[in-house]
């Protein structure tokens, strides 16, 4: 049942949840107002009023997806009148909502394909009109919080990532949304605690978002990803991992968008495994390759490792080889985490039942190897 459930839960978190392209074309929506910013920086926005009317709600959406592991969202604004109020702002799994006199944490489903209220908070007094309030909410590599302040109201509700990862799991299309009320919105910006320029970057999958360690009840410090952070500075360190992602064309518009706020010397490309067809990753890595070389920015690749449901042979075993072969800087994580003289086995204790994923055992040496292959990012 437990080996179900595992794989249950990773098809399920494939799926977006709170904000699909049909709502989006459904309601009034605003896909330019919502801006980016640098730590500190300033951004100018223009103010806007929008009052509900005919039920006709509000949408402001980030018409991008987002995966970064140190993401912040925040937006102001001013209630106008004395109707009711409901405004809700999240991503794609999770958001809170404030329905009059409440505030609402909503999270993941256990099997995420749907979002559940968490837990629902009565202010101590009502919101006032023309009070500029800001919501919204903030994820490092340790926490993430939702937030509500202004006036004397103030709510921070902060969830570890470890404990609590259907709660925690940000990424998607940022959004706020005006459902009922009349409102003024001045500011809805996006930002992060990394370096205007990290040292590395570190794109991937599941192994950089480290689901199968939360679903084996594991903290998701064994990450080599998190492992390199903590060594060289959080805020050295852009991480960027979305479980089931491949090289396609949606992780290159994600990484394209993403690269270009954050352009590090270093950009390790820790993805790849879920790519059944060796030469759609191939097609796609020269093209994230060709866009970090125009920057001066200098790529480097991962080597893949098994996969239980790929013939190796057919698929991994024939990118490594490209990747061996292309005269860029790898880190040969297959070697780390393979036995000697097959590179289609795990080694014992390395992989997780599903023949997918990595135990923290295997992280650990696959930490090992790129201190090994690319001493120079320490």
């Amino acid at each position: 049942m437990k080996i179900f459930n595992f794989f249950l839960r990773i098809l399920s978190i494939l799926f977006c949840v709170a904000c699909s392209d049909s709502d989006a074309d459904s309601l009034n929506t605003d896909r330019e107002f919502i801006k980016f910013g640098h730590k500190n920086q300033v951004v100018n926005f223009v103010p806007f009023d929008y009052t509900v009317l005919n039920d006709e709600e509000k949408l402001i959406l980030f018409d991008h997806d987002l995966a970064l592991g140190n993401l912040s969202f925040n937006t102001k604004f001013k209630i106008l009148n004395d109707e009711p109020i409901l405004i809700s702002t999240g991503a794609d799994f999770v958001c809170i909502k404030i329905s009059n006199n409440y505030l609402e944490i909503y999270k993941a489903s256990s099997d995420f394909k749907d979002i559940v209220l968490n837990e629902k908070i009565e202010f101590s007094s009502p919101l006032e009109k023309n009070v500029v309030y800001q919501m919204g909410f903030k994820k490092t590599l340790e926490n993430t919080s939702f937030y509500l302040r202004g006036n004397s109201i103030s709510v921070n509700k902060v969830y570890n990532n470890d404990e609590n990862f259907n709660q925690c799991i940000i990424r998607g299309k940022p959004y706020f949304k005006i459902s009922k009320g009349s409102f003024n919105v001045s500011e809805s910006l996006l930002s992060s605690d990394y370096q205007n320029k990290p040292k590395i970057s570190i794109y991937g999958d599941s192994f950089i978002e480290g689901f199968s360690l939360i679903v084996n009840d594991l903290s998701l410090k064994n990450r080599w990803c998190a492992k390199l952070s903590t060594d060289i500075g959080a805020d050295n360190c852009l991480i960027d991992g979305k479980g089931g992602d491949m090289l396609s064309q949606s992780f290159l518009d994600r990484f394209t968008l993403e690269n270009s706020w954050y352009k590090s010397k270093y950009v390790i490309l820790s993805i790849g495994t879920n790519n059944k067809n060796p030469q759609q990753y191939i097609h796609y890595m020269q093209k994230v390759i060709e866009i970090l070389k125009a920057n001066g920015q200098i790529p480097i690749l991962v080597t893949l490792t098994p996969r239980a449901t790929f013939q190796f042979s057919e698929t991994g075993d024939v990118v490594n080889k490209w990747i061996l072969s292309s005269g860029e800087i790898y880190v040969d994580m297959n070697k780390a985490v393979t036995i000697a003289d097959d590179s289609s086995i795990w080694k014992k204790d390395y992989v997780f039942f599903d023949g997918i994923h990595p135990t923290p055992l295997a992280y650990t040496k696959m930490y090992d190897q790129l201190k090994v292959d690319c001493p120079f990012i320490f």
